[in-house]
């Protein structure tokens, strides 16, 4: 919705700096933008106009009537206009239409506990010029982005790491422990970013920076799942999803779906269709993989305006461009189509809602029951018999293979290597999740990251380090609740949230989540685990609430995984990878052994699809480090890089 940048302390932050921070921010505000300074703060921002976007008064940053306060602010909270009518009942006027004047005035009136008023997706930063002390927020799933670092005494803050960097923070560099992590999970859930020195606000945190010196402490806490009686009810959800929606029709004119024909973004569908206003849908149409077929039956039911986006061969060569939006390190490549879906979008929008949130919430994700039923087999099964069951499949014709275990199937012979990881600690889910979600194990990348920036032993500790205040150990019925929980308040913030936000806000384009209301997600974690995943599969609850909204073809159908051809798109681009991973340019660049990288992009070229996505994740950190580390965050489309893109 917005771009916020801004620094307080010991500053000597320019009107320039201040310039370029906004121009970095372009994309995220392309309505308006302003800057504020004063003695010992300055503030930046740029503007989506959603709301009260015919006027002028909704510009920031934005001053209090006395002069005091002066606040930036980056999204939406949904239920401002009840909290508005409250603050009217204390004698208080406002004179805008804007959630960015209410968030102001029930802080000044309330102090930091207005935070536990506020519904929906923000991030934003209070200057108190009498006291000289900023205060900043983010909101509880971490939906909007705020970055902030620390030096000398000043305290920086920006929706993008590259805002911060064109205030005056630096110079930066690669930071290890964030590259380590990154290759593993192809993003970053640590609270360090790739740029060292700067960090992510966590979601549901907030802070004061006062005489040098930042405090930063918890205002939400996720609630532990799987903790209900068995009395929440279907219709409450519904009922719940209904009131998020609506809460997210704010704004001015039509509004847009990302549409995939699944379950969760059909219900969304389903509920924004009773409103009076024309629902644009917007769906990927990719080579070999075609549209949903339940598109028609939805059309016709719904009468949405679809769009449909086509996504050919040639897409792979927008990923510099895609790398250069990110700021941040995330090597999905889905972000692909995703970028495709938001350009496409705001051609016709400026808003749009989307299903992120809803695997997480109700067990959607297949690496959750399959995580589910390794826990109950190891407990039925004969001792030892999950152990030598993978040398057992490597006999199997492959057709077996590919119907009991497709994608480690797929990945033949490492595939099986890495089944038997993860049969081998099915007791333990921490060590089981990592076998089953990482890119590249830790003891994989021995040597890959050059000792002098990370030994081998802090490699190891990175992953366990993050899961272990979310995750036991030992094997024990809390083990799925706490991976839901998990998913919920690190992968989700760090990679889902983080991706839709970057890609959609590369167009100008807002983005919505309804399913991450703090009502539904409140609601969810109150729902017993046998109620939301089976052996079969998980979203019983959610199919239960959405069944009387949609065609009986979508409430039934399973969860479909959407792969893409990272394999192809890394041929396509072959030209683009040699150059980037090439001895001479990694080298050059100072954070891999070349021999390593050397020795996995020709494993991968002799034919080897487990290759594939270690390959694409070096080639997106070969692409970062040119475009930041070496052009200062520079970009211009049709740049050649590693010396060398046709």
């Amino acid at each position: 919705m917005c771009g916020i940048a801004g620094a307080a302390g010991k500053i000597r932050v320019t009107e320039k700096e201040l310039c370029s921070a906004l121009s970095v921010m372009r994309n995220r505000g392309p309505d308006g933008s302003g800057v504020f300074m004063d003695d010992g703060a300055a503030l930046a921002h740029t503007r989506l106009a959603i709301l009260d976007s015919a006027g002028d008064a909704g510009r920031q940053p934005m001053r209090d009537p006395s002069g005091r306060y002066a606040i930036v602010h980056n999204g939406e909270v949904g239920n401002f206009r009840e909290i508005r009518r409250e603050l009217e009942k204390s004698g208080l006027r406002f004179f805008s239409g804007t959630d960015t004047e209410v968030i102001l005035a029930a802080y000044i009136l309330r102090g930091e506990r207005c935070l536990d008023d506020f519904s929906g997706m923000f991030a934003f930063a209070i200057w108190d010029r009498l006291e000289k002390s900023l205060f900043f927020a983010r909101d509880r799933l971490g939906i909007k982005p705020f970055y902030y670092a620390e030096k000398n005494g000043c305290f920086y803050f920006g929706s993008q790491p590259r805002a911060i960097t064109a205030l005056g923070f630096g110079p930066v560099s690669p930071n290890p422990k964030a590259l380590a992590y990154f290759l593993q999970f192809r993003h970053n859930d640590l609270d360090e970013t790739i740029f060292r020195g700067v960090m992510k606000l966590q979601p549901g945190h907030r802070g004061t920076f006062k005489n040098g010196r930042a405090e930063i402490s918890p205002w939400w806490t996720l609630p532990r799942f799987g903790t209900g009686d068995g009395s929440s009810r279907p219709e409450e959800l519904g009922a719940l999803l209904e009131s998020a929606v609506k809460t997210n029709l704010l704004g001015d004119g039509a509004t847009g779906l990302f549409l995939s024909g699944g379950l969760d973004s059909s219900g969304l569908l389903a509920i924004m269709s009773e409103s009076e206003r024309p629902v644009h849908t917007f769906t990927v149409e990719m080579d070999g993989l075609g549209a949903s077929g339940n598109l028609p039956a939805l059309s016709e039911r719904f009468g949405n305006v679809h769009h449909p986006v086509a996504v050919d061969a040639e897409a792979c060569r927008l990923l510099p461009e895609i790398v250069w939006h990110y700021d941040e390190l995330n090597a999905d490549p889905a972000s692909i189509p995703l970028y495709l879906l938001a350009r496409e979008a705001a051609r016709h929008v400026k808003a749009v809602c989307a299903g992120e949130g809803a695997d997480e919430l109700f067990g959607g994700y297949e690496r959750i029951y399959i995580l589910n039923a390794l826990r109950l087999a190891g407990r039925l099964a004969p001792k030892g018999l999950l152990q030598v069951l993978p040398e057992a499949m490597r006999l199997a014709p492959k057709k077996l293979m590919d119907g009991i275990f497709p994608y480690f199937s797929m990945l033949m012979p490492e595939g099986l290597d890495r089944l038997k990881i993860l049969l081998a600690d099915s007791a333990n889910p921490r060590k089981s999740y990592l076998a089953l979600q990482s890119v590249i194990m830790p003891h994989e990348m021995k040597g890959l990251i050059l000792s002098e920036h990370l030994d081998q032993g802090s490699i190891e500790a990175l992953a366990e380090g993050v899961m272990a205040p979310w995750i036991g150990a030992a094997g024990n019925r809390e083990g799925l609740p706490e991976l839901l929980r998990f998913e919920l308040a690190k992968r989700l913030a760090t990679d889902l949230l983080m991706k839709s936000d970057a890609m959609t806000m590369a167009h100008g384009l807002e983005c919505r989540v309804p399913y991450l209301d703090h009502r539904v997600v409140e609601f969810a974690a109150r729902i017993p685990m046998d109620s939301q995943v089976g052996l079969g599969g998980g979203k019983k609850f959610l199919r239960a609430a959405l069944k009387s909204r949609l065609p009986e073809r979508v409430v039934r159908q399973k969860k479909e995984n959407f792969f893409v051809p990272i394999h192809h798109w890394l041929a396509s681009l072959k030209p683009l990878t040699e150059a980037m991973l090439s001895e001479k340019n990694i080298r050059r660049q100072g954070m891999f052994d070349p021999k390593r990288v050397g020795m996995l992009v020709e494993r991968y070229r002799s034919g080897k699809l487990y290759y594939a996505r270690i390959v694409w994740n070096l080639l997106t950190y070969a692409l970062w480090h040119e475009i930041f580390m070496e052009r200062g965050g520079a970009f211009t489309k049709g740049e050649r890089y590693g010396g060398d893109f046709s």
